[in-house]
């Protein structure tokens, strides 16, 4: 069963993000519709953390916001594929959000469902 889920979820579409980007990084992840996740961050204090989704295999959110804001920053989601973090200028420490995201996938049939992404980010100076 867990090799058929792991296989199911690289065709659904692997989304991953950048290991490294200007002020942030993320860990690789994969995802599918309905799959709640915790996902680690690392942001630079007070800077833009943008993460893009890839959208492939016929995978894509319908709906995606933020339902828990973060305490220490701001939380956001300016489309359907990308999430953004920033923290509060001077910030240092740890910091939590979270994601509502409604996706379907049509890569062999149509798989629906919403999941709730947990954003731990680690804020540097």
């Amino acid at each position: 069963m867990r090799s058929w889920f792991s296989l199911l979820t690289f065709l659904l579409g692997l989304q991953t993000a950048p290991a490294f980007a200007a002020n942030c990084s993320f860990q690789p992840f994969s995802t599918v519709p309905g799959a709640d996740l915790t996902l680690q961050w690392t942001a630079k204090s007070g800077r833009p953390c943008d993460l893009t989704l890839r959208v492939g295999n016929g995978t894509g959110a319908t709906e995606m916001q933020v339902i828990q804001q973060a305490s220490n920053g701001t939380a956001s989601t300016p489309s359907l594929s990308s999430i953004r973090y920033i923290s509060r200028p001077g910030f240092v420490g740890r910091d939590r959000f979270v994601i509502e995201r409604t996706a379907e996938s049509m890569a062999r049939r149509v798989i629906r469902g919403t999941a709730h992404w947990t954003i731990d980010v680690a804020v540097v100076p």
